[in-house]
């Protein structure tokens, strides 16, 4: 790691504990990105535990429509936090 490195970190917190995350030497996030961090999110989350909702700012990568079908379509929801 030096000052000149990019890195990527895309993580979800779960209130009962869970964690899931990805580090990448990548410049930022693309819709591709995200909705891949999603998958990989959705198909390592315990069964046992509820259905998530989840919640994000309003980088452009979240507002995939491939994310929220890839959202929906499992269960979940998702709630958007537009930021002034």
């Amino acid at each position: 790691y030096s000052q000149g490195d990019k890195w990527t970190v895309i993580a979800a917190i779960v209130p009962s504990g869970w964690r899931h995350m990805t580090i990448e030497k990548i410049v930022g996030t693309t819709s591709a990105t995200f909705t891949d961090f999603i998958d990989s999110l959705i198909h390592h989350y315990p069964l046992d535990l509820p259905r998530l909702t989840f919640l994000w700012d309003n980088l452009s990568s979240h507002f995939s429509a491939a994310t929220y079908m890839l959202i929906y379509q499992n269960g979940h929801r998702s709630i958007s936090h537009i930021l002034p």
